[in-house]
Parts: C-alpha cells; structure tokens; sequence
C-alpha cells in the first residue's frame, strides 16, 4: 500500500506555497501529468471530490475542521445536529459510494421484515424522521433516527436484528445501550423504526467500496492552534495507525459518537508561512508527523528582461539584507514579480504596450505590495525599509522614502528632545506611475541600487 503524504510546505511570502501545493496534490493523485495542464486536472480533482481545500485561521477550531454542532429548521423546530467538517468529508471521500443517510427522501415508504411500516417525514445526511402508518400500537407516531446510531451498531457488528430483544433480555438491552453510548430504554424504545431504517440502509449500501486517494490541503495550517483544532486525530495520522493497518486506531466522535478511523488513502498537505509572526509554536506532536519542505525564493523566475531592470538582482539584494537584518524566514518571494502578476497588473492600471508600461508595473508593485510587506516586517522602521530598498546613507543618495518633519515642532524641542527618526515617512510622487511626476528613469535608477549578484 502506498504511504500516505503527510507533507508542509514552507516558506517567506510570495514564494508559491498554495501554488506548489495544487501541483503536490496532482503529482500524488495523477502522477505524470503533463506541466501544461496541470490547472485543469487539479480543477477537475476538485469537482470530484478528491481534492478539498480549506484554510486555517486563529479561530478555527476542531469544531469547524472535524464535526460540531450546528443548527437545522425543521418542523418541530431548531435542531441541533452533529455535522461533519472539512477533515470527516476528506475521509469519506476516498469511497466511492454515497454515505448512510443519503439515500432518504420526504413520502419515502419503508417497511421492516418484522411488518412495521413507516413513511419519512423529514430527511438528511444525519438523520430521518418517520411515522408509523400501520393501524394499532404506536399508530401515527413519530420517531427520529439517527445515522450516526446505525453506523455505529454497524461497526460494533451489530445487524439489525439485534435490537428486536425481548423483555426478559434486559441484561443484553443494557449491555448493547452501555456500547453505543445510548441509554438503554431511549435506544430499545425506537427499535422499530430503526430497524426498518437500518434494514433500508443495507439493503442500498454496496457490498463492497472502491477506495481512491483524496488529498486535503490546509492552506495557512499554522495559523491555527493545530492541537485544539485536530485534537485525538494527530495520533491517527500516522501511517501505521490509519485504517487496515497492523495497529488500526479508532475513536469515539464526541459528538456523532460513531467509532471513527483515518483512511489510508487520505493524503494531506499544508502551506506554512514563516513571516507570519501571530504564530503560536507549531505543536511538537504534530510536527513530528509531517516531512517538511522549503519553498524559498527563487530570483530567476521573476520577469527579465522587464522594463529595462534586473529585478532578479534586486529582489537578491532585498533578500540578502533582510536575512542580515531579521532573519530568512522574511524574505520576499518571487511570485510578486513574476510575468503572469506584472502583466495582471499591467492590464488592470492600462500599462500594456511599452518599457515604460513594463516599469509603470513594477512600480505598482513596489508600492502598494512591498513596501508595506517591508514596513511589517520591520515594525514600521521606515529608515530600515529604506536601506533593505537600496538606500545608501553613507553617501545620501536618494532612496524611495523621504522623511518629513514637522519644523516648527522640531524648532520648540530645541536640544532636549531627540528629534531624530521621528520624521513622518512620505513616498514621493516621483515614482508614483499613476501621477504626472512619473520620473521613469529615476525609478529605475534607485530601483536598481539594491541590485545583487
């Protein structure tokens, strides 16, 4: 059996993470696929269920990613009902068949091998309201039954005939209550309409279950506090306690309470960004199980030539010097200046058609993407942002940001307060490419003194 990917991608912003992870995502469930329509058969894999995408977020929780609550209108009301998230449905969806409960529908009739016959009244994934339509006992009474009750009698190895005790085996009632979780008289007290559910059930269910690989994609995965939101689920990523294996592990959901396992066909991979500094320390358990992989910066894939600077000598230059300022976790990635960005930029802003188009971009970049990037970074340390640009302070040459102070302010400090760094930055108008002072060949100047080998 192949060995499942459990695999986070790493690295600054702008390096491709999320784009890398739909290639990983097809190399495992379409090995060979040709580069040139990678696009399409990831959006294919998507559509059919084999690929699901989520994203992580500070308040994500194992609630959202693996089963809670939620509410659903029905005629008697609110219900609140177990559902499942993102990381269940990636689960079920390595068969190929449709899960319990989604085989009902409202009028359906059903009637058990004991007799009994009900009609559905209301229907869902998780659950099925019938009523007894058979003249006597219990007539017209309605009853709800729960899936996640039938799917676990299931796999404790139950059959629906089981349940039809009688009385005098209350000893067994209670031992069967006592396994599924249920109280005993609540559980033996639906057992008719559960069996004509339950019977139904088997009788549609296929005997047996293609198997295929899903991938699920965790975009941002470190975002959230990854031990709240996976909870018991890390220890059962690992490939040797999935499903099928020598040291198979299960549980019981907390709130389907159905005995729940990882498939071994479940592949998963996250996106990891290092320059995200809200994050909390990656939990030890879960780093364990998953291989890491860097997605660094790569220089040479950024546009050249265009309009008529060396950017991947810039952005090598950027990157050298916030390396030795902070740290290589905050670097800048390619895809900012990449050919598909810039002429995305170039098309919206109607640069199109000329060098000086293909600088206006680069601009528009610059301005609006990194600079703020680089005053994040470096906590707004407008002189750093400054010299990580190219500035050169020993010999004062221009830079892109202008420090302004406020004269007369500076005037009443006199010499007791230390007015330097206070200046408020300011970004020119003369490189802005939007405005009438455009000075294409002083951007491109000044944009090319941070240039590396």
């Amino acid at each position: 059996m192949t060995q499942a990917t459990l695999k986070i991608l790493y690295g600054p912003p702008g390096t491709g993470k999320t784009w890398q992870a739909a290639r990983e995502a097809v190399a495992i469930l379409k090995p060979g696929t040709p580069v040139d329509a990678v696009s399409k058969v990831h959006k294919e894999l998507v559509a059919s269920g084999q690929v699901l995408w989520v994203t992580f977020h500070p308040s994500y929780s194992y609630e959202d990613f693996v089963e809670g609550f939620r509410p659903e209108a029905t005629d008697k009301g609110v219900l609140y009902t177990p559902r499942p998230g993102p990381f269940r449905l990636a689960c079920a969806s390595v068969t190929k068949s449709a899960p319990p409960g989604q085989v009902f529908y409202v009028g359906q009739d059903l009637k058990s091998t004991t007799g009994n016959e009900y009609v559905v009244i209301a229907a869902s994934a998780e659950s099925v309201v019938v009523r007894n339509v058979k003249s006597g006992k219990g007539y017209n009474l309605e009853t709800p039954v729960s899936m996640h009750v039938i799917e676990r009698l299931r796999q404790m190895g139950y059959s629906p005939g089981d349940l039809s005790l009688p009385g005098s085996k209350h000893a067994q009632k209670v031992v069967i209550g006592e396994k599924v979780g249920i109280d005993t008289q609540t559980l033996f007290g639906m057992t008719g309409p559960l069996r004509a559910v339950w019977e139904y059930v088997e009788s549609v269910l296929p005997k047996t279950q293609d198997h295929r690989n899903v991938v699920l994609v965790i975009d941002e995965i470190n975002r959230a506090d990854l031990s709240r939101v996976f909870g018991e689920l890390i220890t059962m990523l690992e490939q040797d306690k999935r499903l099928g294996q020598e040291e198979e592990r299960r549980v019981i959901l907390p709130y389907s309470q159905i005995s729940f396992g990882v498939p071994s066909e479940l592949h998963v991979i996250g996106t990891m960004n290092t320059a995200d500094r809200s994050l909390a320390v990656m939990d030890a358990a879960f780093r364990r199980r998953f291989e890491f992989e860097e997605i660094a910066p790569k220089p040479e894939r950024c546009a050249h030539p265009y309009g008529d600077v060396d950017i991947p000598a810039v952005l090598r230059g950027w990157n050298k010097s916030l390396r030795a300022l902070v740290s290589k976790d905050v670097e800048i990635g390619h895809a900012y200046f990449e050919v598909s960005n810039l002429e995305r930029v170039s098309e919206r802003y109607g640069f199109e058609g000329s060098v000086d188009g293909e600088l206006r971009a680069v601009a528009i970049v610059l301005r609006k993407s990194i600079v703020p990037l680089l005053a994040d970074t470096l906590r707004n340390d407008w002189a750093l942002v400054d010299l990580v640009l190219g500035k050169d302070y020993v010999t004062n040459v221009d830079g892109f940001i202008d420090h302004v102070v406020d004269t007369d302010l500076e005037a009443r400090a006199a010499q007791i307060v230390d007015m330097s760094g206070l200046g408020v930055p300011a970004i020119s108008n003369w490189w802005d490419p939007e405005s009438p002072s455009w000075n294409p060949d002083k951007f491109r100047k000044t944009f090319s003194q941070a240039a590396s080998s």
